[in-house]
């Protein structure tokens, strides 16, 4: 589903012109990578992403319980609306390595550029605590130090969290392979693998093994909306299509790319709805 929308959204900017002038832009970031190109179809794919963000909430808010109980409305309004988490995720992940791409060498040498993304991922975590603190007076903390709720509801992570280490996996991921060409790979295999050891994750009690805030980010216990497992894998899902995206373009076949990726997503699609049709 994330393969059409974003493919139906990056081919209304990727006529012969766009791809050229892209290829342009691609070219001119070579000689100046503190630049990085910008694609119209990621930016409005993350437009969509927050205004469907908001009807979510508004929905959830004030849509009456009785249209929420058996009606066939509110089960496609929850579906396009589940779909808004993994979209803004994906573009992302997708977001990262257009900027990762121009500043490959910058992050790999710890250069200012590297720093500046740094600060920002830690004010987002500034934020996202922040947004969760349970009043402002250090008593009510200190009266509430064994109070598992309490504590639980300060440290849950949400999306901004889960964004956060999502990214520093990536970048971890371009220290450790350091080439391009090996860093689309390294992405694909992760979320695999994180996918299918959400199971097996889900089903285990961390906060006797592990700080709480560590553990809150592994499963939801209860609490967490958004743990690393599985949510990270549409965070590299962006980044691994964001490098085999970037090497179409260097290869003047970014159009054909989009095709591809487009009936892909609509195989996925339809494998998906007959397993959803499997008695197991």
């Amino acid at each position: 589903m994330l393969a059409v929308i974003f493919s139906y959204n990056l081919r209304a900017f990727t006529s012969d012109r766009t791809i050229s002038k892209d290829i342009k832009i691609a070219e001119s970031v070579s000689l100046s990578p503190a630049k990085a190109p910008r694609y119209g179809g990621i930016d409005l794919l993350r437009g969509v992403a927050l205004v469907v963000i908001i009807e979510t909430h508004v929905m959830n808010a004030y849509l009456p319980l009785v249209l929420k109980k058996g009606s066939e409305f509110f089960f496609w309004l929850a579906f396009t609306n589940g779909l808004v988490a993994p979209t803004f995720l994906f573009a992302t992940g997708f977001s990262i390595m257009l900027q990762g791409n121009s500043q490959w060498e910058n992050w790999l040498h710890f250069r200012p550029s590297f720093w500046k993304q740094m600060r920002r991922l830690g004010f987002i975590t500034l934020v996202a605590y922040y947004s969760h603190l349970q009043g402002f007076r250090w008593s009510r903390y200190l009266a509430s130090w064994n109070d598992y709720n309490f504590w639980a509801r300060t440290l849950k992570v949400d999306i901004l969290q889960c964004i956060v280490v999502s990214l520093l996996v990536v970048m971890a991921l371009i220290f450790i392979l350091r080439k391009k060409s090996l860093l689309p790979w390294g992405a694909i295999l992760l979320a695999v693998a994180v996918a299918l050891l959400t199971p097996w994750i889900w089903a285990q009690d961390f906060r006797s093994k592990l700080p709480l805030s560590l553990a809150l980010f592994l499963n939801p216990h209860g609490t967490s909306l958004f743990p690393i497992f599985p949510w990270i894998v549409f965070v590299l899902a962006g980044s691994g299509l964001c490098c085999f995206f970037l090497r179409s373009v260097e290869k003047l076949r970014a159009a054909a790319f989009m095709r591809n990726i487009a009936g892909l997503g609509a195989l996925l699609i339809a494998g998906g709805l007959l397993l959803g049709e499997a008695p197991y």
